[in-house]
Formats: C-alpha cells, structure tokens, sequence
C-alpha cells in the first residue's frame, strides 16, 4: 500500500510538472468533476469500476491528510472519546516498566561483571551502590524536578503545551574507549540506558520543543587477581532548546531538528578490588565508592536529527549530539596507578574535553506497538580528549517513546 502511494504520488508529480495537468495530483471529487467531452456518463449511483476505485483511493488519501494535520506528521491518529478528560501521565507506565526494567537488570549485569559482592568493602556492593545513586538517582531528581516545574507553570493538564513524549533506550554496547586485549573476548562489553523528556511549548510554522536528556553506559575492561577494572561515562542536558521543521509531499515527511543546550558529564574508571587476592598480588587501594573519575566538565553543546517517514509507518532516524566543555577537570593520575590502562595516550593529555553521541537507524510507527514508538539504532558516543572522530563505546539500542496525552494534542 505504501509502495502505490508513493508511486501514485512520484506520478501525479511528474504529470504536473512536465505535462501541465495540474490537477492531476488533486483530489477529485466524484460529484463536482466535470465530464470530459468523449466521456461515457454514468448516472449518479452508477456502476463505474475504475472511478469508484480512484475515488476510494483519493478518500484514503484525504483521510490520511486529515489524520496528519491533527496529529502531526508522521504520527498516527487514534481516535479517542472528545468527552474524556486527558489524562497526561495515561500511558507512563508503559515508560516505567521499560525504564524500571532495564535499571534492575543493568544492575545485577554491573554486580556480575565487577564482581562487586567481592570486593572488601561493607557487604561487598558500595562501589555497586555508589555509581548507582551517580548515575541513576540524579537523573530521577532531575526529571522529577522539572515535571514539578512543568506542572506549576501549566497546571495539572499541562495547558498550552503539546507533543509531550518521553523516551526510554537501552544501550547494548561491545567497545569502550579504552584498548582491549585481543585475548580476552569480554572486553568492551557493557550496558547502558539514556532517557529524553520533550514538550512542545510553541506550535507555529517552525515549532519549538524543550528537551532534557541523560544516561550512561559502563563497558568491562579487564579483571585479574586483584580486582576488577570497569569504564564508564555518564553525561546528563537539563535544558535543551530544539527547533523543528517538517517538509512531506505525499506519504514521504522529511523531519529536520535542531537545537543548542547545557550539558555536563564524567568519563570515570570504576576499580573493584577482589578480597580474595593472589598471595603475591599487591592490595589495591581505592576510595570506598570505588569511582575514580578521569574527565569531567560542563559546556554548551548541540543537539541534531534527521528523519525521513515512509506512509507514517516505518522511519529512517539519524542523530548526533555534540559539546566541548570548556569548564573541564582531567585526572593526574600516572601510568602507575590502577586506572593506567584507560587513561589513554600522553599526547592527549590536555586537548579540549568534548562529548559526542551519534545513532543512525530505523523506527516503527505506534499503530504497530500502541501506545509505544520501537526504534533500533546503532550508536556511537564518547566523552574525552581524543579526536572528535572517535566513538569509543558503540554498540546497539533500542529505544522506546511513549506519549502523554494532553488536551491541546486533541485540538483540530
């Protein structure tokens, strides 16, 4: 079906423009349409196989328009009772079973990869607990703060904003920044997760959208008699302003997006100490939280996406984040100490910290998975002071948006 309309579509465009029929491509009406002189005319009711079937078609077609404009290119319309009252958070648990979800098991992956429970600290699991509330209980205060904040200014409906959606990834990642010893098959491996929270706070020609985003990733490094060494970056935007544009001819929308923000982050070495060390083997001596951080900063930074929608069914996305931290913090431990082997080279020791995210992939329309949005990814990303080019941690994901409903969304 959408091969045809799009071959319909790529059709009514050529006849228009190099024939001169400029009707073609419109809609036609099967009861004011005048009858070409040669033309058998058919009564009304009359059976006319081949217009009944052009005039079901511009129908689908119409409805499909009509679909889009109150919801949004690209979006699917799913009809609701206009005598409901929306409800903002009616499909957020949709959000927490795959965010809550992939957090225990994220969590039991760390405790199995860097043996946490082993390590000789208080029940073995601080330098477990710690990265932890770093990473996750920060990103729950944050959002948290500013759905509160949202909810003062807008009122429990949220009125005057639209297209509010929260999205929930999960990061399968194969490589970290640092370099692996070919022999050991499990370096690189890791796990992550990445939330964004977005609204529509102006819906004119070029809307505008306020955004926060943040997560983190942690990749397995090595492990040996003393301990365990694991590599983690962890980069959080409380505000990011994004424009919009969207250019569609038919069932295809192209989607342009682009937007300038506040980002901060650490590139942190996680060394878990075993108790059981090897009688000859050196104590490592690390702080009780087990984090040693490497880099760390805050900066401005930009925010980009691309997308190409097919039928408003199936899309092709490509994104990429990017921000130097000119307020920047570097590690001065030396190739002695227990992090050595992720510190990276000398030479660039100094250079401007940046952080970059980069994903490209494919994503399926709600209809397939109401009321979420599945999207496959690749991705790359890195905060250091290597070459920009450089994405150390890459790997897969896969992301899940899911809307809120809000009454200015149901607005003709």
């Amino acid at each position: 079906m959408c091969a045809l309309k799009i071959g319909r579509t790529y059709a009514a465009w050529v006849l228009a423009t190099f024939v001169g029929l400029g009707d073609v491509a419109a809609p036609h009406d099967a009861a004011a349409r005048p009858q070409v002189e040669g033309e058998e005319a058919h009564p009304a009711g009359g059976a006319d196989p081949a217009r009944d079937a052009r005039d079901a078609r511009d129908a689908e077609d119409a409805r499909d328009v009509g679909d889009a404009d109150r919801t949004g290119k690209g979006e699917t319309h799913h009809p609701r009772s206009d005598a409901s009252e929306p409800d903002p958070l009616r499909h957020v648990q949709w959000s927490a079973i795959v965010d809550g979800g992939w957090s225990i098991l994220m969590t039991a992956a760390w405790a199995a990869s860097a043996r946490s429970w082993s390590a000789p600290h208080i029940k073995g699991v601080t330098g477990l607990i710690s990265a932890r509330v770093l990473y996750g209980t920060t990103w729950s205060v944050l959002v948290a703060s500013e759905i509160a904040l949202l909810r003062a200014v807008a009122g429990p409906s949220w009125s005057g904003l639209s297209h509010a959606e929260i999205r929930n990834v999960w990061w399968l990642g194969r490589s970290i920044p640092a370099r692996c010893d070919e022999q050991d098959g499990t370096c690189g491996l890791g796990l992550g997760g990445y939330s964004e929270l977005s609204v529509r706070i102006f819906r004119g020609p070029v809307p505008f959208d306020l955004l926060m985003t943040g997560g983190w990733i942690q990749g397995h490094h090595s492990s040996s008699a003393t301990g365990t060494l694991v590599e983690s970056t962890w980069v959080q935007a409380p505000l990011i302003g994004r424009g919009r544009v969207d250019v569609g001819e038919g069932p295809v929308t192209v989607s342009l997006a682009l937007g300038l923000g506040v980002y901060y982050g650490m590139h942190n070495a996680h060394v878990h100490p075993r108790a059981e060390t090897a009688e000859n083997s050196p104590r490592v001596r690390v702080p009780f939280h087990e984090i040693i951080p490497l880099h760390g900063g805050l900066g401005l930074g930009v925010h980009a996406r691309v997308s190409v929608a097919l039928c408003k069914t199936v899309s092709f996305d490509a994104g990429a984040d990017i921000a130097p931290f000119v307020l920047r913090y570097e590690t001065r431990r030396g190739p002695d100490s227990a992090v050595a082997p992720i510190l990276g080279s000398e030479a660039d020791r100094g250079a401007l910290l940046v952080w970059r995210l980069a994903s490209i992939g494919i994503t399926l329309d709600r209809r397939f998975l109401y009321p979420v949005r599945l999207g496959v990814h690749g991705f790359g990303l890195e905060l250091s002071t290597r070459p920009t080019r450089r994405l150390g941690h890459r790997g897969l994901m896969v992301a899940f948006d899911v809307p809120f409903e809000l009454e200015t969304d149901r607005a003709p």
